[in-house]
């Protein structure tokens, strides 16, 4: 039998045996009761919440096989820039279809309908499922870790974030959904059906799944990298991370290790995200100040990263941003006790190909002690060779580095890959750091006449021994592209500022700040 049939059986027979029983008292029951009897049968269950990870046992487990060495190989068409992390797994054949199709669905407190499964990739440190589902208004995905004593919820999603990213069909071209990841090798789905709904008008599908393994690092410190040197330190410290054990001329610069500005330092943020056909990867962003109040810079959070890195609406909405990745002191191995992950994803404003660059704006409000990075496009233009610039990213998808130098020279077009685009060019050698896959994203920053540093571009590519980089050009993007988004006009801006004229605020109920820090 059909589940939705089996249920609407269900839902007679129990009405008609609470009529039985209390014959009385027929007229008394509400007519929602009435037309949507699995109230009643929710209160003869064990009352309980509709989310109760700790108590409801997920109704259907899929553990697929050992990855492939084909499912290992770096994607053909992966991007030189981003930090690959992870890769695309096939479901196995009797899971492809409409899981919903055999759900064995329980009954909500709500009166509603519920179900659950889980997917696991044995092997992985943190796995991303991409869905496809039609479901009716009212209904609710919500995702979680599953595992341990209390179940770990994450964000919840509708069936209008599934239209607008085309994944409410049920077909190889059409577009997919994906849930935040966890750390672990099991992601698990609750779906939660509205009191009346219809379970056999309702479809979810596995179009894949993202298998993070090793490669980059996670939050918890545990080494993803594969290349990394068992003791990626030298004996300066952190002051020169070394790269799976080879001499390079422009070694890495821990954040933590440098005199990098702390504003700056504190606005740089690292991005996963997934494409379509599961791969995931790692670049970096810019938390960027708006002409908008710093109430809403701070709700709304803005941030500029590379076009190579989002460039689409399905991307943006992928991303997961980790704030305040870096280590806590130069000597000390721990991560930053602000440490902070928000998996609500990101929504595409604009994003340019041109110059390289994208703009995104996060659906988690920014944590408490994040800085907006000022910006001055009358100084960006003016730059000229040789002017000091530096810049903060997350190379490699690790912690925070740090890079300073001096810039090689400015160009208005010039080729990179495939397209042309408006960059600044600009040479470590001489001065700290370098820049790496991951770095993609990162800000370019120079200084105005005040020695206050503002953003001049974003990381596009770099040269093979990563000495040298380009960036996309910030001010032909803000007075070309998104100008409407930072700013309602361009004429006359100054959104430089120190950190230290700047207050420092905790978020809370409300933000009251004249300046760029909260």
């Amino acid at each position: 039998m059909k589940p939705g049939r089996q249920v609407r059986l269900e839902r007679a027979l129990l009405l008609a045996l609470v009529l039985l029983a209390c014959p009385g008292q027929a007229q008394q029951l509400p007519s929602a009761w009435v037309e949507a009897q699995p109230a009643a049968k929710s209160a003869l269950r064990q009352d309980r919440p509709v989310f109760d990870y700790g108590v409801e046992a997920p109704s259907l487990r899929i553990d697929l096989p050992a990855p492939t060495v084909e499912e290992l190989a770096l994607p053909e068409d992966a991007p030189a820039g981003p930090t690959f992390m992870g890769f695309a797994r096939a479901m196995p054949p009797s899971h492809r279809g409409n899981l919903l199709d055999s759900a064995e669905w329980a009954y909500a407190p709500d009166g509603g309908l519920v179900w659950s499964f889980t997917v696991r990739s044995p092997g992985a440190l943190k796995v991303r499922v991409g869905l496809q589902a039609a479901l009716p208004e009212g209904a609710t995905v919500r995702f979680f870790v599953p595992g341990g004593a209390a179940k770990q919820p994450r964000r919840a999603v509708s069936p209008s974030d599934f239209r607008r990213l085309g994944a409410n069909v049920l077909t190889d071209e059409a577009g997919v959904l994906w849930s935040p990841s966890g750390i672990g090798d099991e992601v698990g789905v609750e779906v939660h059906l509205p009191v009346g709904a219809d379970p056999a008008d309702a479809t979810l599908r596995v179009r894949r799944l993202s298998h993070i393994d090793e490669r980059g690092e996670l939050p918890d410190g545990a080494a993803l990298d594969a290349g990394k040197s068992d003791d990626p330190f030298d004996t300066a410290g952190k002051s020169a991370v070394a790269d799976g054990g080879a001499a390079s001329t422009c070694p890495q610069v821990e954040v933590a290790c440098s005199s990098a500005p702390t504003c700056q330092r504190s606005s740089t943020v690292r991005i996963l995200y997934t494409r379509a056909n599961g791969s995931t990867y790692a670049c970096s962003a810019t938390f960027i100040q708006t002409s908008r109040s710093d109430a809403t810079d701070a709700s709304d959070p803005y941030l500029l990263t590379a076009n190579h890195c989002i460039s689409t609406e399905a991307e943006a909405n992928s991303v997961e941003a980790d704030w305040f990745y870096e280590y806590s002191a130069c000597d000390g191995d721990e991560i930053s006790a602000d440490h902070v992950e928000a998996d609500s994803g990101a929504t595409l404003l604009v994003t340019d190909p041109t110059t390289d660059s994208s703009l995104i704006e996060l659906k988690d409000a920014a944590p408490s002690g994040a800085c907006l990075s000022g910006w001055n496009l009358s100084v960006v233009s003016a730059i000229e060779d040789d002017d000091a610039v530096f810049g903060i990213h997350h190379a490699e998808a690790a912690t925070k580095r740090w890079s300073s130098g001096e810039v090689l020279h400015k160009t208005a077009v010039t080729t990179v890959g495939d397209h042309f685009a408006d960059v600044i060019w600009a040479d470590w050698s001489e001065g700290e750091g370098s820049i790496r896959p991951g770095s993609s994203g990162s800000s370019l920053w120079a200084y105005d006449g005040n020695d206050n540093p503002v953003v001049a571009g974003t990381t596009a590519t770099a040269t093979s021994d990563y000495c040298q980089a380009s960036h996309g050009r910030f001010d032909f993007f803000a007075s070309n592209v998104a100008g409407t988004h930072l700013q309602g006009s361009l004429s006359g801006d100054d959104h430089g500022g120190s950190f230290s004229s700047a207050t420092t605020l905790t978020l809370g109920d409300s933000v009251e700040a004249s300046s760029n820090r909260f």
